[in-house]
C-alpha cells in the first residue's frame, strides 16, 4: 500500500471492491448521475488486469454533491489545482472525481442515456459506453499516455460496438478518431470502411 494514500499504490483487490461498493452506495444513494471511466471499464470491456484506483466523471454541476456524499460515507477528500478533477480516498484506494476529459469532453445527456451497467466481481458498475470510451481514449492520447490507443484497439476487439454512435460522438475529435480508426484497420481489426468514410467526409467534406 501506498505510505502516502493520496499517491497510487499496490492496494488488495478486496479492499478494492471494498471501496468500490462503498462508492455506488455513496453516489447512488445522493441520487448523482456519474460513470466509471478508466481502469474499470476496461477491465470490463476485455482488458482485464487488477484495478488500484477509481475513476469516474460526474456533471460540474454536480461535483460539489458527489464529493459531499463521499466524505460523508468516510472518505477523505482534497481538491488539486485543476479545476475538473477531485480526489476522494479511502483505504488506500484513489477515487478521481472528474467534470472535463482532454480534448473538453464533458459528460452529457447523451452519454448517460448510453450508459451500460455491469457486474465486475460481483458488484454492479455503471460505466461509460464503450463508444465513448474508445472516443475518449482517442481525444485523451498524448506521449505520456500511448497507451490509450492500445485500449481502444482492446475496445475495438472485445466490445460490440454501434458504429453509427462512434462516429456521431467523433465530432469532439474528429481527426484523432479518424487516425485511431484508419491505424486499427492497419492492425487488421475490423472497422467498417463506412464508418472511416463518414468521418473523413465530416472532416474533408
Amino acid at each position: 500500500m501506498a505510505t502516502d494514500q493520496w499517491e497510487k499504490g499496490d492496494v488488495d483487490q478486496s479492499t478494492v471492491l471494498r471501496v468500490l461498493e462503498e462508492t455506488t452506495d455513496a453516489l447512488d444513494g445522493a441520487g448523482i448521475p456519474y460513470l466509471f471511466i478508466g481502469g474499470l471499464p476496461l477491465a470490463i470491456y476485455g482488458r482485464p488486469k487488477p484495478i488500484q484506483d477509481l475513476d469516474l466523471m460526474v456533471k460540474h454541476e454536480d461535483a460539489g454533491e458527489a464529493m459531499a456524499a463521499l466524505e460523508a460515507a468516510g472518505f477523505d477528500s482534497k481538491d488539486p489545482d485543476e479545476h475538473w478533477l477531485h480526489k476522494a480516498a479511502k483505504e488506500g484506494v484513489l477515487v478521481d472525481v472528474i467534470t472535463r476529459s482532454e480534448g473538453d469532453l464533458y459528460i452529457d445527456d447523451e452519454m448517460l442515456e448510453r450508459a451500460v451497467t455491469k457486474e465486475y466481481k460481483g458488484h454492479q458498475v455503471r460505466l461509460l459506453s464503450a463508444e465513448d470510451l474508445l472516443v475518449m481514449k482517442a481525444i485523451a492520447h498524448e506521449e505520456d499516455t500511448a497507451h490509450y490507443w492500445h485500449d481502444a484497439m482492446t475496445l475495438i476487439v472485445g466490445a460490440d460496438l454501434h458504429w453509427d454512435y462512434v462516429v456521431r460522438r467523433a465530432r469532439h475529435g474528429a481527426k484523432r478518431v479518424l487516425s485511431l480508426l484508419i491505424y486499427a484497420q492497419s492492425r487488421d481489426l475490423f472497422v467498417p470502411d463506412d464508418a472511416i468514410a463518414e468521418l473523413y467526409r465530416s472532416i474533408y467534406g
